[in-house]
């Protein structure tokens, strides 16, 4: 079993698309459902960094989310003044845990990190329990969330039933992420969470930060 020792011991990464569809910010067209990209710290599981983008997952995608998460959220969270709580996280990891898509398998990627000093643990192919904190978020964020949305497109076709995704799609881009890093912030990481003892993930990583 791999244990892990603090916070920035181990980051779980892994790119969902999400179930909403969006529109364009000028023609108000539905222009298709965007991938999320996260980054979770699997000792205090609070989200690290996140990408919402348009475009599949690739390298630029991963090297960008990995930054953002190092970083302090402070000039970030600038952006999103609903926001009401800090968003503390940042910091160098000891180990990544990514999948084992192409991306994730790029040269310039290996090499970057090595020069940071960060180990990327990739999982045996059928090893997805590595990566099952940040499995577990994306679904909490699909029912807390995401689902609740006009212009969800739900997870099966038989919880969406009759609903008229397009017709309903209203979300542009930035409206989303707004949407999503409130969520994060001021709901996911102030929630109680049974894998943390009922603590939530910002008390716990208060509580380890050096």
């Amino acid at each position: 079993i791999l244990t892990v020792d603090g916070i920035l011991d181990r980051w779980e990464i892994d790119h969902t698309l999400l179930d909403v569809l969006l529109v364009d910010d000028e023609t108000g067209l539905v222009i298709g459902r965007p991938y999320f990209t996260v980054v979770l710290d699997k000792f205090s599981r609070m989200i690290m960094g996140y990408l919402l983008h348009l475009a599949a997952p690739n390298t630029e995608t991963v090297l960008r989310v990995i930054e953002r998460s190092i970083r302090p959220k402070v000039e970030l969270l600038k952006r999103f003044p609903k926001v009401e709580h800090e968003w503390r996280a940042h910091g160098l990891p000891a180990r990544l845990v990514p999948d084992n898509a192409a991306e994730f398998h790029s040269g310039d990627m290996i090499s970057g990190f090595d020069e940071l000093g960060i180990e990327i643990m990739y999982p045996r192919s059928r090893g997805p329990e590595m990566k099952g904190s940040i499995e577990r978020f994306f679904r909490t964020q699909n029912m807390g969330f995401i689902h609740n949305l006009p212009g969800t497109t739900f997870s099966n076709s038989k919880k969406k039933g009759d609903y008229k995704s397009e017709k309903h799609a209203c979300f542009t881009l930035p409206q989303l992420e707004a949407g999503i890093v409130k969520w994060i912030v001021d709901g996911y990481h102030q929630t109680p969470h049974r894998g943390l003892d009922l603590k939530t993930p910002a008390q716990v990583w208060a509580a380890d930060e050096p």
